[in-house]
């Protein structure tokens, strides 16, 4: 999970049709749920109340929601449902079990309170009668208490049966529709922002290093780049034609060359060559060696937050607030108008906790840095950066 995989692979959800005589049929690609997802959870409910069980998939991919309605043709098909309201028994009448004689046939449920994983379906039973188009028993074991018959009910119908009431009441059904919709595709951008959820607060030595001493009077990108490496020709190029705007935004760029020194000079020419007036709006630094304080605070702060350790894909960007908190960190070449926008929302503004994303939506739980400052602390610390590890260690 941590190094981007699915914990276990693509889990398709499946689709079996019962032949009636013992054998199933995988119809999953013929019903459309034959879908590239990594399935989790499913719950089957009526949701347009037309007498057939519509689907909610949960997948751990994204879409992380999907709604499949059932449009199949019901033509001479019939179908009956029962809700459950226990009296002696739990008021949700959870493991009562119902048996439905229609048609010739003997068909059972059982009311479950969760199915699958982390799912919990509708607690109304359905029941497919075929081309029966009465109901000729229903009983109910009720969990507590005697058996409750009743006969002679009409189909397509949905019913409460209430636990020792004499008769079952026929309940009106919602109908509801849902618009069609498609799936739009995202503009496809090489980064991967990856918003803290908990801002962190630079060790010591990177916050002298970037503002000498004194308080960092603006947003800060941190810029790592190679000249052997393609995407960030392509990134400082963005960056140098839009240096001023940056600028203009309050946000200032350091361009560190994570070379060693013997190749200076074909850094020196690489950036030259993609992005001469560079140099006059971003402070380039070149180079600074992977065992230098500074790096290895660096190194720290990644790792912490990737939750993997290095090396990592160039180029890799840190924004860093003026307070000295890194907000974000971008994996991969970034836009300027995300450089600036996220500036603006992350670094120039107080963000509630639970908006702290790139997604729409609000997090239904928020964490702190407080549990995880003794691990990073042990970070610096077998980094050889023993100083800055105790002023996390006395938080």
């Amino acid at each position: 999970m941590l190094e981007g995989h699915s914990w276990s692979g693509h889990e398709r959800n499946c689709c079996h049709l019962n032949l009636g005589d013992g054998t199933f049929a995988d119809v999953s690609a013929l019903v459309g749920l034959d879908l590239d997802d990594d399935g989790r959870a499913l719950g089957l409910v009526d949701w347009d109340g037309d007498g057939d069980l519509d689907l909610w998939l949960r997948n751990r991919t994204g879409p992380q929601i999907r709604f499949m309605e059932n449009a199949g043709a019901q033509g001479d098909r019939h179908f009956v449902q029962f809700a459950l309201e226990g009296r002696r028994c739990n008021r949700d009448a959870i493991g009562a079990k119902v048996t439905v004689k229609a048609g010739g046939r003997v068909l059972k449920r059982c009311l479950l309170a969760g199915e699958g994983n982390l799912a919990q379906s509708s607690k109304v039973l359905h029941f497919g009668l075929g081309d029966a188009s009465r109901i000729e028993q229903v009983t109910v074991d009720w969990p507590g208490g005697p058996p409750q018959t009743h006969r002679e009910l009409a189909a397509d119908a949905r019913y409460l049966i209430v636990q020792e009431a004499e008769a079952p009441r026929r309940l009106e059904v919602r109908t509801v529709r849902l618009p069609d919709s498609a799936i739009e595709p995202p503009e496809f951008d090489d980064s991967i922002p990856i918003v803290l959820r908990a801002p962190l607060d630079v060790p010591p030595t990177l916050r002298r290093w970037l503002s000498a001493g004194a308080p960092m009077p603006e947003p800060t990108l941190i810029n790592l780049w190679s000249s052997t490496c393609k995407p960030c020709a392509h990134e400082l190029a963005e960056i140098s034609a839009s240096s001023e705007r940056l600028g203009r935004a309050g946000v200032r760029v350091w361009a560190l060359n994570i070379e060693p020194e013997e190749r200076r000079v074909a850094a020196e020419e690489f950036i030259k060559r993609i992005a001469p007036q560079v140099e006059t709006f971003v402070r380039v630094v070149y180079p600074v060696e992977s065992d230098s304080p500074v790096m290895l605070a660096i190194d720290a702060m990644v790792e912490h937050v990737r939750g993997r350790p290095s090396p990592w894909p160039l180029p890799l960007s840190l924004l860093i607030d003026p307070a000295g908190r890194l907000q974000v960190i971008y994996v991969g070449p970034v836009k300027c108008d995300r450089i600036v926008a996220d500036a603006r929302q992350y670094c120039m503004s107080d963000v509630p906790p639970g908006k702290r994303s790139l997604l729409d939506g609000t997090w239904a739980t928020y964490v702190t840095r407080k549990d995880s400052m003794a691990v990073f602390a042990d970070m610096l610390r077998q980094r050889g950066l023993a100083a800055d590890a105790d002023t996390y260690d006395a938080r």
